[in-house]
């Protein structure tokens, strides 16, 4: 009998790849996705229509801070995994609509562990973000360091579901992984996110704004490599008992370890698409991490070497995908 994954946020960018790879892979997926208009929702309506074509896929339109909605779903079904992607996204947006984040990330969190709280599920994996690493000076950032100021509310907010998954599994003897992923792109990526925005201002001649005149470094990570990271974590439940220590919960990093200069990363798009960038060059926003890199050490402990797409075939890939995609919208 196949296994049951349930994967909220399934419409969004990297929900939708994990749907996807899980599909493939034979697993039946129940998605959840509220098809907000944080950006252009035929995005998210193309990532989904592709999704439907799977027969083993099942979707519901619900909001997961709908506590009796979500709970009616979940006891449905005999799900084996959690995947849990949805939340308000964006670090500037959060400076605009802070009580969106609180409802989304944090009570909406809290629903979805108090539905899954009693049911068994083989592994629950939670997406954090290297936001939660805030004020945090020492590169690379490694998870059993203190992360106790963030600078952004979307930061605050998944360091807080970081909390709230620790208890639960505690509580509740429910193995939970949260992983904080590092500046994820590729195809079907939102278009708010660098990549595609400064692919669509060098396209059509308009200038990028680039904060802390372009010293800034990011941790790049490809799509495939962050889903090949969590197929692989999916079986790796944290539910070792070593005498009076019970682990029923883990974080990890999932990143690439390079971190890549912005205006190194700007200079392989120009190239990538033969045309120049106008450049506009502003000071350091508060809200933004300056530097970020991810200590991958205690992730190849648990599933080996971590795989990695070099920035420059990724973004190749990328702007393959986003010549054809924009034919037809």
């Amino acid at each position: 009998m196949s296994e049951i994954a349930l994967v909220t946020g399934s419409s969004g960018f990297i929900g939708y790849h994990m749907s996807k790879a899980l599909l493939e892979s034979g697993t039946n997926v129940i998605g959840i996705d509220n098809m907000n208009e944080y950006y252009p929702l035929i995005h998210k309506e193309n990532r989904l229509q592709i999704l439907k074509e799977y027969p083993n896929f099942n979707f519901f339109e619900i909001d997961i801070t709908n506590l009796d909605e979500l709970k009616k779903i979940v006891d449905g079904s005999s799900i084996d995994y959690v995947f849990h992607f949805a939340a308000q996204a964006g670090v500037k947006y959060s400076l605009e609509n802070p009580k969106e984040y609180i409802y989304s990330n944090i009570f909406g969190s809290f629903n979805l562990l108090e539905c899954i709280k009693n049911k068994k599920i083989k592994h629950a994996l939670f997406a954090s973000s290297s936001s939660i690493y805030g004020a945090n000076q020492y590169l690379p950032y490694k998870e059993d360091e203190k992360c106790d100021h963030q600078l952004s509310v979307y930061g605050t907010t998944k360091k807080s579901m970081e909390n709230l998954a620790y208890t639960y599994s505690h509580l509740y003897r429910q193995p939970i992984t949260c992983f904080r992923f590092f500046t994820v792109y590729g195809p079907y990526m939102r278009p708010d996110l660098a990549l595609f925005k400064f692919t669509e201002k060098i396209m059509n001649k308009k200038k990028i704004e680039i904060y802390n005149n372009g010293n800034m470094k990011r941790d790049f990570t490809y799509i495939s490599d962050l889903i090949e990271c969590l197929m692989m974590l999916k079986d790796k439940a944290p539910n070792k008992i070593t005498g009076m220590n019970e682990s029923f919960y883990n974080v990890v990093n999932i990143g690439s370890g390079k971190p890549v200069n912005l205006i190194v990363f700007l200079k392989l798009l120009e190239k990538e698409l033969n045309l120049e960038a106008s450049i506009e060059y502003a000071p350091n926003q508060i809200e933004e991490l300056k530097n970020t890199e991810a200590s991958l050490v205690k992730l190849e402990k648990i599933i080996g070497k971590v795989p990695y797409t070099p920035l420059e075939k990724g973004v190749k890939f990328f702007i393959e995908w986003y010549k054809d995609y924009n034919m037809y919208n």
